[in-house]
C-alpha cells in the first residue's frame, strides 16, 4: 500500500475478501522480467550444467508461485503434513524469491553479454546494469513506511530492570493476557521486554496461537477474581515442580485495556491484594508486581500466634516482616475470623525499644482501609500488609492488636493456650527466626 507507483494501482485488489497484509509482498516487474531473459538464457550459450541449474530454479519459481494460491496449498498440506510450516499460503512466494533472485542475476549476466555485443564496449554493459538498477529502485520507492515505535530499553518500565537483577529461578505472566479473540500483537512488547533478563514468559506472540493460550486468556479473564486466580496458582504450582524454577511472577499493567485504572485503583488491587495467594513484591511506574504461590493446605495450619476479641474469634495467623522492592520495611499480617466481626477495627503496630517506649507506630486499619473487619467472610484468611516507618531498624520489638476506633478500647487479646496477653498486646520478636528468612533485611 505504501508503493508510489503499485500502491494506488493496486487499490482495488486489497478489497477483496480475505486479503491479508502477506497478500500485499509484491516484486515489482524490474526483477521478473530479467528472470525471464534468465531463464531463455538456458536455450542459448548456457553449458548443460547451467542449462540444468536454471531448469531447477525456474520449476521451484513456478511450483512455489502456484503454491501461494489455496487450493494447490491445500492440496499439498494433504500429501505431506509437514509443509504446513509454511502456515500461510502466501508465505510460499519466499522459497520463490531465492529462485527468483538467482533467474534475475542469469538474465543479467545474459543482457549485459548482450549489450557489450551491441555497443562493442564495457560501459555499454556498465549502463544498461545501472539503469536496471534505477528502474528497480524506482518501482520500490515506498514512503511512508508503517512503522512501529520501539523505546530504548532503558526506557522500558522499571519492573524490567529489577526483575533482570533477580536470581534466574522464575516465570513470568503479565496480564492482561492477550489471545484468542483479542489482537494479540501487544504481546510483541512483553517478548522485547523479556530480553532483559531473557526470563521464561507465559505470554507470547507468533502467527500461530495454541488452543491452551486461548484457554488460559479464557480463565483469565475476570482478574483479579477467584478464577484467575486459581488459574494462576495451578500455573505457580506447574513451574514450582520443575528443577530450574521456584516462583512464579506476575505483572500488572492496570492501564492497559480491558483492565481499567479506576477500577484497578479503587477495588481490584485490594481485592488481589487481601488474598495470602498473591503478595506485592511493588509498585513501578503504575504497574505492580507480584510473587504467585501455590496452593498450599498446610500454610496456615499451625497453633496462631494470637487471638483477639472477647471469645478469641479473629486469630492472627502469622507474622512476615521484608521489604519490597524499593527497599522500604512493612509487615504483613494474616489474619482469619472465625465469624464476621461486629465492628471495624483497627490494627495497631507499635515499634519499641527494649523499655516498651514507642519509637514510631503505624496504626491502620485492614488492607489500607479497603477491607473491613465487618465485611470478612468466616474462615477467610485476609492478606493484611502494613508499611513500617524508617524507625523500624532500630526497634527492640513490635506490638501488635486491636481497638475500636469509636471507642478507643482494645480488643481482648489471649495466647494460643487461652492465656490473657499483658495490655492486650501480642510482642513480635525475632521474625526472622519465624519463617521466610529469604526475606528478611
Amino acid at each position: 500500500p505504501a508503493n508510489r507507483l503499485f500502491g494506488p494501482l493496486t487499490a482495488a485488489l486489497r478489497a477483496r475478501p480475505g486479503f491479508t497484509e502477506e497478500n500485499t509482498l509484491f516484486v515489482g516487474l524490474v526483477a521478473p522480467l530479467l528472470a525471464l531473459v534468465g531463464a531463455g538464457s538456458a536455450f542459448r550459450r548456457a553449458v548443460p550444467r547451467r542449462r540444468a541449474e536454471i531448469f531447477a530454479l525456474t520449476g521451484v519459481l513456478l511450483i512455489a508461485v502456484i503454491l501461494t494460491f489455496p487450493a494447490p496449498y491445500a492440496a499439498l498440506a494433504a500429501l505431506f503434513p509437514a509443509t504446513t510450516l509454511i502456515r500461510v499460503p502466501a508465505r510460499w512466494l519466499i522459497p520463490a524469491l531465492f529462485a527468483l533472485a538467482d533467474l534475475t542475476a542469469f538474465g543479467m549476466a545474459e543482457a549485459e553479454r548482450w549489450a557489450a555485443g551491441k555497443t562493442r564496449r564495457p560501459a555499454g554493459a556498465a549502463t544498461l546494469v545501472a539503469l536496471a538498477s534505477l528502474l528497480a529502485l524506482a518501482e520500490s520507492f515506498s514512503v511512508p513506511l508503517p512503522v512501529a515505535a520501539v523505546p530504548n530499553r532503558a526506557a522500558l518500565n522499571p519492573a524490567y530492570r529489577w526483575l533482570a537483577r533477580q536470581p534466574a529461578d522464575f516465570a513470568l505472566i503479565e496480564l492482561p493476557l492477550y489471545s484468542g479473540d483479542l489482537p494479540e500483537y501487544p504481546e510483541v512488547k512483553r517478548l522485547y521486554a523479556s530480553t532483559l533478563g531473557w526470563w521464561p514468559l507465559v505470554n507470547g506472540y507468533s502467527g500461530y496461537t495454541p488452543p491452551r493460550q486461548q484457554e488460559l486468556a479464557r480463565r483469565l479473564t475476570d482478574f483479579p477474581g477467584p478464577q484467575s486466580l486459581a488459574t494462576l496458582q495451578t500455573l505457580a504450582a506447574d513451574f514450582a515442580a520443575l528443577p530450574h524454577l521456584r516462583s512464579l511472577y506476575a505483572l500488572v499493567h492496570p492501564a492497559e485495556a480491558p483492565l481499567d485504572r479506576p477500577a484497578w485503583e479503587e477495588t481490584g488491587r485490594w481485592q488481589l491484594e487481601r488474598n495470602p495467594a498473591a503478595y506485592p513484591l511493588g509498585e513501578f511506574d503504575g504497574d505492580a508486581l507480584y510473587r504467585i504461590l501455590p496452593p498450599n493446605p498446610d500454610r496456615f495450619a499451625g497453633p496462631p500466634l494470637a487471638r483477639f476479641g472477647p471469645k478469641g474469634t479473629i486469630r492472627l495467623l502469622d507474622a512476615r516482616f521484608d521489604r519490597d522492592a524499593a527497599g522500604s520495611p512493612r509487615l504483613t499480617l494474616y489474619w482469619q475470623a472465625v465469624a464476621p466481626p461486629a465492628a471495624d477495627y483497627t490494627v495497631f503496630i507499635h515499634l519499641r525499644a527494649a523499655d516498651g517506649f514507642v519509637r514510631a507506630q503505624a496504626d491502620a486499619p485492614p488492607v489500607g482501609n479497603r477491607y473491613p473487619t465487618t465485611r470478612w467472610r468466616a474462615g477467610e484468611v485476609v492478606q493484611d500488609i502494613h508499611p513500617l516507618p524508617a524507625e523500624t531498624a532500630s526497634a527492640d520489638h513490635i506490638a501488635i492488636g486491636l481497638y475500636d476506633l469509636r471507642t478507643a478500647e482494645r480488643l481482648p487479646a489471649f495466647a494460643p493456650d487461652g492465656a490473657p496477653l499483658p495490655d492486650n498486646t501480642l510482642i513480635l520478636r525475632g521474625l526472622c527466626e519465624k519463617s521466610h528468612k529469604e526475606d528478611c533485611p
